[in-house]
């Protein structure tokens, strides 16, 4: 990312080969627990945040010709607390491993890919 800048990786993650999975619950499912495996080691226990979540999520998901988005938000700190970074994945609009803070209506969108309006 340092090198391209992040439309640009998220144009490689997009236009990369995904497994092919059944549907999107069986794709979500086998992602997840392959994520969790690594995430579950200490070397990586650490990055086990919604941004790797998400990225992983858009980047190896079936969507099987369905909309595909990554969102990047910001949580504003309460009384004086720093801001919060989040990331997500919608399919076709829906929220899929959105931060609670997201379902809550307290994160504000401040990127999306690919752009609304695009394909």
């Amino acid at each position: 990312m340092e090198r391209s800048g992040l439309p640009s990786l998220l144009a490689e993650l997009a236009a990369a080969p995904r497994p092919a999975a059944p549907d999107l619950g069986a794709g979500m499912e086998r992602i997840t627990r392959l994520r969790g495996l690594w995430l579950r080691r200490r070397r990586f226990h650490s990055r086990n945040t919604c941004y790797l979540r998400a990225l992983t999520l858009y980047r190896f998901l079936d969507g099987s010709h369905r909309r595909v988005r990554i969102h990047f938000g910001v949580e504003p700190g309460a009384g004086g607390e720093r801001h919060r970074g989040h990331a997500w994945v919608t399919i076709d609009g829906e929220l899929w491993e959105a931060p609670e803070a997201n379902r809550a209506g307290r994160v504000q969108e401040i990127f999306a890919y690919p752009p609304e309006g695009t394909a």
